[in-house]
């Protein structure tokens, strides 16, 4: 997909000067969506689709999704794994150059500094480590106690397992036997089976401790950004 990017310019009216500068890209949407801010209208042009989208919702306006065939104009708030992604309909996603366009992120500082989003959906591993990546965020990290606390603080809200990020392979392995051949003569045999499991990591609610379990699994998420 090529990089399309909208600088919009505002100007006082009052004082005939420009006071603020907003910058939007083209984006990819999948496995999360912009908040739908109304149902969307027939504009002119993409240009017009975000002037009209500021116009209307202000500091509201975080994204707006605009179709190049119809010229229908979605106008769109922060993205959000509680949104869908854009239909073909609603053409492609345009999103404010901001680190305050995630919906749930917010600065932790109970115990070290950290940017997190819990989400209280129940989703497999690699469903919830997509979303993360849709948000410009992956998993979260547990890499000290301090991190451990702050998980246990976030979780508390639901008191649900939650994914983290963790990955691991488990094998189960049958080697050796005896068979009897044609002639009743025993004859030994050689047979191994691997059976591989991708095991993923959670918080262990009830335990309080970090476990690895089946990846398709379905609990909570944890996402985290660089502070």
């Amino acid at each position: 997909m090529d990089m399309l990017i909208i600088v919009l310019v505002l100007f006082d009216l009052v004082a005939c000067n420009m006071y603020t500068e907003e910058t939007f890209v083209k984006t990819n949407s999948k496995s999360c969506g912009p908040i739908r801010l109304a149902s969307g209208w027939t504009d002119v042009s993409v240009l017009s689709c975000v002037m009209n989208c500021f116009n209307r919702y202000v500091t509201g306006c975080r994204s707006f999704m605009f179709n190049d065939l119809t010229n229908l104009c979605t106008p769109g708030g922060r993205l959000s794994p509680f949104s869908s992604e854009p239909t073909p309909l609603e053409g492609d996603v345009y999103l404010l150059m901001s680190d305050d366009v995630y919906d749930g992120f917010h600065l932790d500082y109970s115990y070290t500094p950290v940017n997190v989003a819990y989400y209280p959906m129940n989703v497999n591993f690699t469903q919830a480590a997509d979303v993360c990546l849709c948000l410009q965020a992956n998993l979260y990290v547990v890499e000290n106690e301090d991190k451990f606390k702050t998980l246990v603080s976030l979780v508390g809200e639901t008191m649900q397992d939650t994914w983290i990020e963790g990955r691991m392979s488990t094998y189960s392995r049958t080697s050796g036997g005896y068979i009897f051949g044609d002639e009743l003569k025993l004859n030994y045999y050689y047979y191994e089976e691997r059976d591989t499991t991708e095991m993923c990591k959670i918080l262990n609610w009830e335990s309080q401790s970090l476990t690895y379990v089946n990846c398709e699994e379905t609990f909570h998420f944890v996402c985290e950004k660089p502070v």
